[in-house]
């Protein structure tokens, strides 16, 4: 036991506080050289001493044992690399030595390959191995330069003695070569040992990691849900509270009770608009985090149109702040685009929104469209504080914003502008403003449309229509959504017909058929899902023009509903225009008599 102990405190002398294990073996494998071959040199080279009376022999056999046990030494004193120095070169020096002392009775260039096998498994670099291989052929042929001009006099024995040294000499070739297997035996089973670890590790971890995602696909379906579900209870009372300000927005300046109220009345607006845009965002982040992505759908529109109709809804929102909003459009500015244009309208709208809150009161905001080579590009100005230099790119990110994120927004508009620009193929930037403020620039592929231009789009709602000979079927549960659809649908004279719920729309229907049927999604008794369903099996009723209405804006939802049946998805809470111009669609009003 007390010897065991003691070779084992020699072999990993200098192991101790080695984290490593690579180097920790390389050390071993290097004490386990110098011990083992020590040990040979001393047994077999006093025998050989004993046998022969040959001084030589016993002053390199000391010399080269205490080589090797120096080498342990400075392991033992962390002196690593003069460890690896020591062994190696003294195992090349004895061959030299006792394989030309000995040369007439034993075979010393079969060694070669302990000392080459040696080289690869204590040496650590390339460099160093081939160093110590190429010693080694230069040991092999100073040996046969000593057969044929000897330097050092090989020992002639007796036969008997020269039989017994050349058959010991064989064996400690041998030993050294055992022993240089062993040693790479050990350390393939240390190598196969750390993979079946690895492995298993790998396996551990690939199951944590499995059981993270189903954690995550999880917490992510519990947020798309949460996000859906509050989403829809927040838009009903809110498509009430903003249908409210759109009907009073229209009204106050006809009557003398609503312009004393004029104020309050566009900061209703503003205030409801902007819930609407932070609830969009929100939904849209949440869809582009989770990769469900909607489809680019392009399509041919008006571009001085397009943006007038966006400078006319913030500018609203800008008076709270007397900021005015002025529009340059360049004469080169091609007048009909293909585009995307939801997603264009949701970049504008989110650098028009961004630009509001940080200019300076009673200010103004630039926006400028231009062509520049193969692109178009939106610049909107604002006469701000300006960016930090450090904030230029963190702008960017999601919930970044210069103040407090829950007083003056979530900090959405920026991230959401740029990945829709980039959905769009284009690239948006900002710049400082050298008389302060910043400018935001998103640019696009030019792809201008070449038929001849739309009729002009016009600002009016429908006081200007008549569609007193058509019948249009509300389906709405909310008795504060029904009031606000009915006061603006009655300005265009049709006939109203409310139902709170499928059921009771079915049965209106088929007494009296509609042109067009406003169908909510979400209602008790039979939802607008199952409605849509049993029109389409009426004969009479399923040729009937369906908008649904919902709070959901997911994709999934809108893709289902259509499907089923609908004509037009109109999402919550409703803007009186976008739902004019789908009316307009689907039934063909009176000219107006004046």
């Amino acid at each position: 036991m007390w010897l065991k102990l003691q070779i084992r405190s020699i072999l990993y002398a200098g192991t101790a506080n080695i984290t490593d294990d690579d180097q920790r073996a390389r050390i071993l494998r290097n004490n386990a050289v110098a011990l083992f071959t020590g040990m040979l040199a001393l047994i077999f080279g006093l025998y050989y001493y004993f046998i022969s009376k040959e001084e030589g022999i016993l002053y390199g056999v000391l010399t080269e044992a205490a080589c090797f046990f120096t080498g342990i030494l400075c392991n033992r004193l962390r002196l690593y690399t003069a460890a690896t120095i020591i062994v190696q070169f003294t195992n090349l020096l004895a061959v030299v030595y006792f394989g030309c002392l000995l040369s007439l009775n034993m075979e010393a260039s079969l060694l070669a390959i302990f000392i080459v096998g040696t080289s690869f498994l204590i040496l650590k670099d390339i460099s160093s191995r081939v160093i110590s291989i190429t010693a080694t052929f230069v040991a092999l042929a100073l040996m046969e330069l000593n057969r044929h001009y000897p330097v050092i006099i090989p020992i002639v024995f007796e036969p008997a003695t020269a039989l017994m040294v050349h058959y010991t000499a064989l064996f400690v070739i041998v030993l050294l070569s055992c022993l240089t297997i062993v040693l790479y035996v050990w350390q393939n089973d240390r190598l196969l040992l750390k993979i079946k670890s690895t492995t298993h590790n790998l396996e551990q971890h690939a199951v944590e990691l499995e059981r993270t995602n189903e954690a995550l696909a999880k917490a992510n379906l519990t947020k798309s849900i949460f996000l859906r579900e509050t989403s829809h209870e927040i838009r009903n009372p809110l498509n009430a509270i903003y249908g409210i300000s759109q009907l009073l927005m229209m009204e106050m300046d006809k009557t003398d009770q609503l312009k004393s109220i004029s104020k309050l009345i566009i900061h209703l607006h503003s205030a409801s608009y902007n819930v609407t845009q932070i609830i969009n965002n929100v939904l849209e982040l949440s869809k582009l985090e989770a990769g469900v992505l909607d489809d680019v759908r392009k399509d041919h529109f008006n571009m001085q149109e397009w943006i007038s109709n966006i400078i006319h809804i913030y500018q609203y929102v800008a008076d709270l702040k007397g900021v005015k909003i002025e529009l340059e459009i360049d004469l080169d500015m091609p007048e009909r685009m293909i585009s995307d244009k939801v997603k264009l309208t949701q970049v504008a709208n989110n650098l028009l929104i961004n630009a509001i809150k940080f200019t300076a009161d009673n200010s103004v905001i630039n926006v400028h469209l231009y062509p520049e080579n193969d692109q178009w590009a939106l610049a909107v100005s604002d006469q701000g504080a300006g960016i930090p230099e450090e904030m230029v790119q963190a702008i960017f990110d999601p919930f970044i914003t210069k103040q407090d994120a829950f007083i003056d927004g979530t900090g959405l508009g920026l991230p959401i502008a740029k990945r829709l620009t980039q959905l769009l193929y284009g690239e948006i930037k900002v710049r400082r403003n050298e008389d302060g403020g910043s400018t935001f620039i998103a640019a696009f592929p030019k792809e201008e449309h070449v038929l001849p231009p739309a009729a002009a789009e016009t600002n009016f709602l429908p006081d200007d229509v008549d569609y007193s000979d058509k019948v249009i079927l509300v389906v709405e549960d909310n008795m504060m959504n029904q009031m606000v659809f009915s006061n603006f649908l009655s300005r265009s004279r049709c006939k109203l017909i409310l139902a709170d719920n499928g059921l009771q729309a079915l049965e209106k229907a088929r007494v009296q058929v509609p042109d067009l049927i406003l169908l909510d999604m979400h209602m008790p008794v039979m939802d607008g899902y199952e409605t849509l369903l049993e029109l389409k099996k009426d004969p009479r009723l399923k040729d009937i023009p369906v908008v649904a209405i919902s709070a959901d804006s997911f994709k999934e939802a809108v893709e289902e509903v259509m499907q089923a049946g609908a004509n037009d998805y109109v999402l919550k809470p409703v803007q009186f225009r976008p739902l004019y111009e789908v009316v307009g669609k689907y039934l063909k009003p009176q000219p107006v008599v004046i």
